[in-house]
This record gives structure tokens, sequence and C-alpha cells, in this order.
């Protein structure tokens, strides 16, 4: 499904922030109807230094901005019963293109679904938001709800284009739209000092203490402390009408200088907060009534958001100048197999098949790259007005091992076994009585051909990278010939000791985690039944280290223990039991197995069929494959469970995938 890109100026061409940003995006928005449009500029009015007065009324010029970022989002395009808005995509145009035109950098997101929103605000985290000195922006207009929670808290949400009505699909709802908490988890991972979220939409927000805005006559010193700042366009029960007085007020305020009450110069969060709630109050004949308000939380809520005012003469502000028109045409590139890099003249531009470039007319040449393929290289003409599309076969330029083949990694002696690409059902389906709610949809995923460890990592491997590490020790054995599982090992030194392998390998190979997927998949080995032995538990101690009946009572429910005994009490030996029908061991019992991906109880609702990464990002990574001591409902393929990625315990080890030479790069 092709993504349609256009610019707030043709001159940022194909230049892509958000897929910069975060790569995975492109792949996580299905929707033709989703929009992104991303400039960058010169932050030629960000704050570099500025006058503020302390307790005693002594004033100090201090160091304040690096730069600005705003990130503009309209939704209009409902599709799931709420109904449409002709207006807010036209308001975000109107507001970005201001931001851009006062020397901000901008991403505007047009129409996004839950997922594609949901990774672009985590994007600002991972992306703009690590810059401590940078000012940041987040401009919402769409609709808005609120619900009730059991504790009678007004929970605020924004709505995404895909979010059904709550009153018709509570569940889809809850799963889609993106509640004040969630942006509240949003608003404190961003490193920089200064946030404001401005929502164009009515509901109740839960996570800051709304108060009437008091703006000071002068900057003060605590305007330099951590702030996040929130603006909503009214309470839940007003309604936003299609002709945004709001964003008028926002950008006359702003843009035009008008809330900048004491003339220092500067608009402050404050002096924003107060100008709306006085104006568009005014203009609406108080049909809307603009809240304003900073985060509940005492670290977060001391300092405050500054603009440059525009009706300051006095700053040395260059003029913004019309850029000279280009003559473009549009580009699309689609290839088989899909998701491939293609360049425009040695530039990188995308992945095939998820976006359309602006492109200058006149020849350019095309690369289409994909690990595994041979490249593709043409020259394509585009003409001024035109949509050009190329397609493009791309050969396979090497042979895959067969299912089965095992390669020994030369410096631990680390077996890895290939598994063969294929698609398979992912989940489970609402037939198993043991299912949890964040196992489903069931829907078909495929896999490239990876190859996977054998084993689970032992002590023995572990040690060589860290050798003070130490853990389950198997009775008899020497530590430098320790076959029990790592464990108590946290998710980032696994991701390490991955890191460390492959430079010990001179980076002739990959070693990374397993994603969900691909674990998943190696774990059934072609079955459908809730374990890669079939449906009944008490098959399992031919297969899996489990949590025994004898271990549990005999008075403890079948729920709890498996009826079989396997031998072990704690942990076993690395390959003790049958392996499934990949030459896996203990892909189910023994102990839990990191895998790559961030947890989201919800990710598979929007996950792309190709070779899912999972989230952008979270406060979980997933563990797989149950443990020792956890009984049936835990030891079954689909099950998923969260742990922080710091924590560790004596119950979860992990096992690594390798990518040969030609797979080095991420798909």
């Amino acid at each position: 499904m092709l993504l349609m890109l256009h610019h707030i100026r043709p001159a940022c061409r194909r230049l892509v922030r958000l897929w910069r940003l975060f790569p995975a995006f492109a792949l996580m928005c299905p929707m033709p109807a989703c929009a992104v449009a991303s400039s960058s500029r010169p932050a030629d009015r960000a704050i570099k230094r500025v006058e503020v007065r302390n307790d005693n009324g002594s004033i100090r010029k201090v160091p304040f901005y690096s730069g600005y970022y705003a990130m503009v989002v309209g939704c209009g395009d409902y599709q799931a019963g709420w109904p449409r808005l002709p207006n807010p995509v036209k308001d975000a145009r109107d507001v970005a293109g201001a931001l851009q035109e006062m020397g901000w950098e901008v991403d505007l997101l047009e129409n996004p679904n839950w997922s594609t929103l949901r990774s672009a605000l985590y994007g600002i985290v991972a992306g703009p938001g690590k810059d401590a000195d940078k000012g940041i922006l987040l401009w919402f207009s769409g609709h808005g709800h609120t619900l009730n929670e059991a504790d009678g808290t007004k929970l605020g949400y924004i709505v995404p284009v895909d979010a059904p009505d709550p009153d018709r699909d509570a569940m889809g709802f809850m799963q889609r739209a993106i509640s004040m908490r969630e942006m509240e988890t949003v608003a404190k991972g961003i490193k920089s000092k200064h946030v404001m979220m401005v929502f164009d939409s009515c509901f109740s927000g839960a996570i800051f203490s709304m108060s009437r805005a008091k703006p000071s006559p002068y900057i003060e010193e605590k305007t330099l402390w951590p702030v996040r700042q929130f603006i909503t366009a009214g309470t839940e029960n007003e309604k936003v009408p299609d002709r945004s007085m709001f964003k008028i007020c926002f950008l006359q305020g702003l843009r035009d200088g008008f809330a900048d009450v004491n003339r220092d110069g500067y608009v402050t969060g404050e002096e924003l907060g107060a100008y709306l709630q006085e104006m568009v109050v005014n203009y609406t004949n108080r049909a809307q009534s603009p809240q304003f308000g900073k985060i509940n939380n005492p670290k977060l809520d001391k300092g405050d958001f500054v603009f440059v005012s525009r009706m300051d003469k006095s700053l040395t502000i260059p003029d913004v100048r019309p850029l000279p028109e280009k003559r473009e045409g549009t580009l699309v590139v689609r290839s088989e197999p899909n998701a491939a890099r293609w360049y425009l003249d040695g530039d990188f531009a995308g992945k095939t098949n998820d976006e359309m470039a602006s492109v200058t007319e006149g020849w350019h040449e095309v690369r289409v790259e994909k690990p595994g393929y041979r490249t593709w290289t043409e020259q394509v003409r585009i003409v001024s007005g035109e949509r050009a599309v190329v397609s493009v076969w791309l050969e396979s330029s090497r042979v895959e091992p067969v299912q089965g083949a095992v390669w020994k990694e030369p410096v631990t002696g680390m077996a890895f076994v290939w598994v063969p690409g294929g698609c398979f059902p992912m989940g489970s389906p609402d037939t198993d009585p043991e299912r949890d709610s964040d196992e489903g949809p069931v829907h078909e995923v495929c896999v490239d051909g990876f190859w996977m460890g054998r084993y689970e990592v032992t002590n023995r491997q572990f040690r060589m990278f860290r050798p003070e590490r130490v853990s389950g020790s198997f009775k008899g054995q020497s530590l430098d010939d320790d076959p029990q599982p790592a464990v108590s090992v946290n998710w980032s030194d696994a991701a390490s000791f991955a890191r460390w392998l492959e430079g010990k390998n001179g980076g002739k190979r990959r070693f990374r985690l397993p994603t969900e997927a691909e674990w998943e998949y190696a774990c059934r080995a072609g079955s459908t039944a809730a374990r890669f032995w079939g449906d009944a538990p008490e098959e399992a101690c031919r297969y899996a280290n489990v949590y025994e009946r004898r271990s549990a009572g005999m008075n403890r429910a079948a729920r709890w223990a498996h009826d079989c005994v396997d031998g072990y009490t704690g942990s076993a030996p690395v390959g003790t039991f049958a392996p499934n029908g990949f030459g896996l061991y203990d892909m189910l019992g023994n102990v839990w197995e990191w895998c790559n991906d961030f947890y989201d109880p919800f990710a598979y609702a929007a996950a792309p069929r190709d070779n899912p990464r999972g989230p952008a990002g979270g406060a979980y990574r997933v563990v797989r494959g149950g443990a020792y001591n956890y009984g049936p409902k835990y030891n079954r393929c689909a099950f998923r469970y969260r742990v922080e990625p710091g924590a560790s315990f004596e119950h979860i080890g992990f096992r690594l995938v390798a990518l040969d030479s030609e797979t080095l790069a991420e798909k």
C-alpha cells in the first residue's frame, strides 16, 4: 500500500525525516489516506541566550534552546464510526507551515492510524527529544474523548482515524485510542527540558493539574527548570467546531505575537495559555473554554516553555523568503520481494512498495537493493506533474541452506540450526481455553530464513564474555564446561553478548536476539497446536523441563502443574529433552527466553505481515517459552510475557539468531 508523501514546501523533495527517526514507520502505516509531510529548516529563531530574573531581582543572561522541533498531527478521515472532520488536516498544515516559517524543524503527520501515531510519538523520544536543550512541541487536531475509570478518574484520549466508536466497540477503542496516561509516558520519555503538548480536541485530562494561567511580567529564572505543559481546546462536554477558533487564536498568539502580553519579545507557555483561555472563550461565546496546565510531577512542573515573538522587531530574525518553484513529478518504486531499500541518485530514499517521492523533472538513477538479492539499477525519466512507477523483480544471489543444517560458531562453539523462511498463523485462537487477550488475533506472518541457536546460551559460553558471571551451575560439571542455561541475565546484557560475539567473528556474521515472530515460528516448527508436540500438556516431560504436579503438590489444580515427571526441580542442562521439528531444543520450558521486541499487548493488530519487528518503543521487553517453574498455561508457543529490560531472574535466559554475511542489513 502506498503512502502519499507531499511536502510543506517543494524544496523538501524526497527527504522524509520521519523515516529516519524510526525506520519501521513506513511498514506500520498501511492506510492509503495516511500522508506524511516533513520539512527541515535551520532553527534561525532558536533562543541561544535569554535574560532571566531571579528571586532577588537581579538579571542575567543564560543559554536557552539549541532549536525548536514540532510534531504536527491532523486527523479528519475517520473510518470506524466517528464523524469525519473536514478541517483538522488543513489546520495541521496551517500550524506546520507557520512553525516552519518561524524557523522550526517540523514533521507533519496526516490521518495516521493508531500504530503510525504511536510510532511517531515514540520517534520523538528516540529522535529530537534526546536533545536536552531543544524545545519540543506536539500539536494534535482531531477527535478527543473522555472515559470514566472505576475510581471516578476522568481519563482523556486522542483518537486516531482507525479507532472505533467506544459506544459500539469499547475494547477496540481502548486498543487504538491513545490515552493521556500514555502521553504522560511519552512526555516523560523525552529528555528535552521543555515539552508542550497542544490538543485541538475536547476531553478531560487525568495526568496534569489544570490551573488558570498567571503569566509573569518577565521571564523568571525558574523558567529554566524542566516542564511538561498541556493545552486543550476545551473540556469533555464541549464540542470543537469544524472551523477551529482555537487554531486561529493559537497562530495569532504565537506567530503574530498577540500573546506576548508584556512585549518582551517572547511568548511563554503561560502567556499563550492565558491568551487562549481569554480569546477562545470570548470568540466562541463561551462554547469553548481552553484548559491549560502542567504535568502533576514535582520534577516537571517548575519551568515554562518560551517561544520567540514575531512582534518583537528588535530581534535579528531573517526574513522568510519564498523558495523558487521547482518542476517536479512523483516516483513510486515497487519490488518483489517487497521492503527493499531504494536509492535516488545515490541517496537513500526509502523502502519499496510503501512511499511516493517528489522528484525534480529529468533523468535520475534508481537503485534497488535487498540483502540476498542482486542489485538493480536503471535510469528513470521524471516528467513534471506526472507519476512514474518503477516495478522491479529482484533475483536471489545466494543458495539458501537446507532445513536443519547446522553451523558452529567458532569462538564459543555455539551451534546454530538453519530455520527456512515461511509463513505461519501467529497467535492463539479464541478456542484455546488458556489463551490470554494479548495473543490475538491469529494472523498470518511471514519470516525470512535465519540461523537459530540450537540451545539456550550456556553458562560456559556466557562466561567467555563475562567471566565473573556464574548462575545455575550444573552439579558435577566444572565451570569451564557448564551446560546449564545462563540465567539472571537482563535484556541489555543479552544484547551486549550478541554484539560481543559479532565482534569476535570480525563482523562476518551478525548476532542478535530473535524477534517475537522469529521465535514463535521457530518454536512451532510447522505445528499449529498450542505446543509444538501437540495440544496435550501431559506429553510435556518428553520435550520440556516444566513444573510438575509432584513439585506443586498433589492437590494443586492441573492448570498450575503438568501431570508428568521430567526429573528436574530446577533448570536442566541444555539439550536434555527431545527437540522440535526444526531440531531446536528447550523452545518450551527450562527457562524463559528474551526476545528483541518491545512488549505491546495490542501489537498484533497493526503489525506488518512480513518480518514484523515489534513496536518502536515501550517500557518492557518480551520473554517467551515458559520455564521449569511454570505450568501448562505458560508453556505454549503463543504465550507472551513482559519483563523490564533491566530485570534479571534465575528462570530467564536467552538464545541468539545469527544472520549470514548476505543478510547483515536489518530488514
